[in-house]
């Protein structure tokens, strides 16, 4: 099957990878301390505390900070595009805990193209992510550069590593594209789009 959206919809919307490296139970549970006491005592520094958390949050005994900088650094190693998307890959099978970004069968793939994506809108009401991993996707989609990824963004669930992959304009046709003799395997190759549905 060929899909076709189309193009005010398309234009819209694009893709996102990302790390998460999660809170743990007890990290949890003391986030929820801190957010308490902020909210009945004024004089309360949350940041510092806040800090404290950020900074012991870690996945396979590596802090989210130090995830980080190693990423930055093998990005900067990247040749080409779908080396970035490798890349990124490697890091999700050695760091994620995000169960929606383990597509084992993806993952382990001979393949140049991302890991399995979230689609984003770039109308902010339209998205079902929490409030600030919207605000970052967003923002790395208006930078305009696919392969580019965020810092740290902090939710309660964790440090999150997003990366802006593409735009659904390169895996699904739109309406104005048509079928013709220009056909793009790349695009045939996605036809069978792991989104299942596609909001403005």
């Amino acid at each position: 099957n060929v899909y076709y959206v189309p193009t005010n919809v398309a234009d819209n919307l694009f893709t996102v990878s990302h790390i998460l490296v999660g809170f743990t139970d007890e990290q949890k549970a003391e986030l929820e301390r801190i957010n308490n006491e902020a909210s009945t005592n004024s004089s309360y520094n949350k940041q510092n505390d806040l800090n404290k958390l950020y900074a012991a949050t870690s996945s396979n005994g590596v802090s989210a900070y130090d995830i980080l900088i190693e990423l930055q650094a093998a990005l900067k190693n990247a040749n080409s595009l779908a080396d970035k998307y490798t890349t990124f890959r490697s890091f999700i099978n050695q760091y994620n805990t995000d169960p929606g970004m383990q597509n084992l069968d993806q993952l382990n793939a001979d393949t140049n193209k991302p890991q399995y994506e979230y689609v984003m809108s770039k109308n902010t009401d339209k998205n079902q992510m929490v409030q600030a991993f919207t605000d970052a996707s967003i923002q790395l989609f208006n930078q305009g550069v696919k392969g580019a990824i965020s810092g740290l963004v902090w939710t309660d669930y964790g440090a999150h590593i997003i990366m802006y992959t593409r735009d659904i304009a390169d895996i699904v046709y739109t309406s104005a594209a048509g079928l013709d003799s220009t056909l793009d395997l790349f695009k045939l190759n996605y036809a069978d789009t792991l989104f299942t549905t596609l909001t403005s």
